[in-house]
């Protein structure tokens, strides 16, 4: 009898543990979301290119196919990012 009130008591206490870190989890991805601003609406892969395009836009830039398109992405990027 005490046996199982243990087990159930352990139990009880992993899925309190359990649930607490699902909730930790929710709540460093929604602080991510609201960090990341507009650009949440990208996924990993698209923000490294728009960082990519910021950062080749800072270089003085010699130009290379797309060289238009990223100083723009870079341009609309510090716009949105209040940096203008």
């Amino acid at each position: 009898m005490q046996d199982s009130q243990e087990l159930k008591a352990a139990q009880k206490e992993w899925k309190k543990e359990e649930m607490r870190q699902v909730a930790s989890k929710i709540e460093l991805a929604e602080a991510e979301r609201i960090a990341l601003g507009w650009r949440s609406i990208f996924d990993k892969r698209q923000r490294r290119l728009i960082d990519n395009c910021c950062v080749y836009a800072d270089n003085d830039p010699a130009g290379i196919p797309g060289h238009q398109l990223m100083l723009i992405i870079a341009e609309m990027t510090s716009l949105l990012d209040g940096n203008l």
